[in-house]
């Protein structure tokens, strides 16, 4: 039977647990869980079963076979907590949903598909970035990426940046980028590593220079942002 099932790693589980042997059921799941790409359930299940089987074997609870699992089973709670209007509008079935990666549930909560882009929608894709963070697949590079990309269509789904109608920096606190920023260092972050320098924000100003019509808006968004960051520096938020 051992042998047979060493073929059936879907049933193999199931003789481990009757087993008793808990630890290599808890592999068995794990590997399965993370391996799963048709069903979010079915995964949170594996993973899910998984974890419960390590800790019948008295393992540690910040082991990082279980730190592993529990990074897994956020990114599932993540995907089961997106609004049902922005899976709606990426085509999902929310009732049959593959699992997503990191990289793609940031976008869906700060992407196209969020037609209302709001603080907690920030907050949470920053707490997928530090899901990546905490992952070593994830290359540095990627993450530089996704931590653009979330602070990018911030600035861009807010109204003043294509407007430019601030009049004064100090009214950036009343922006959805300030707003974020307080969000996540009120929540415990460490922001300076979850919001990229103005310089790297700011990177190519041809690419934001086509948002505006005239060099002047350019200047202005370019100055305001600047010293939004001076102002937040100033308050410890951030490394200017």
């Amino acid at each position: 039977l051992t042998k047979f099932l060493t073929s059936q790693p879907h049933l193999k589980w199931i003789h481990q647990l009757g087993s008793k042997d808990y630890s290599t059921a808890g592999q068995t799941l794990a590997q399965l869980g993370e391996q799963e790409k048709e069903k979010l359930s079915r995964k949170k299940t594996l993973l899910s079963i998984s974890k419960l089987s390590f800790l019948a074997d008295g393992a540690d609870p910040d082991s990082d076979q279980l730190r592993t699992i529990n990074r897994h089973l956020e990114l599932v709670t993540h995907q089961e907590r997106l609004k049902p209007e922005v899976v709606e509008n990426a085509g999902l079935l929310s009732e049959n949903m593959a699992p997503m990666s990191c990289s793609d549930l940031i976008r869906l909560c700060v992407g196209d598909y969020n037609n209302n882009l709001e603080d907690i929608d920030i907050k949470k894709a920053l707490d997928l970035l530090q899901v990546a963070a905490e992952d070593e697949s994830v290359s540095n590079e990627l993450f530089e990426r996704l931590r653009l990309d979330i602070w990018r269509a911030v600035i861009e789904k807010d109204e003043w940046w294509r407007k430019c109608y601030l009049a004064t920096p100090d009214q950036i606190e009343h922006t959805l980028f300030y707003r974020a920023v307080i969000l996540a260092y009120n929540s415990g972050m460490l922001v300076s590593h979850f919001l990229p320098t103005v310089e790297q924000l700011l990177g190519d100003m041809e690419t934001w220079g086509q948002h505006f019509s005239e060099e002047k808006q350019v200047k202005q968004f370019e100055y305001i942002l600047r010293s939004g960051y001076e102002q937040m520096s100033n308050l410890g938020l951030v490394n200017h």
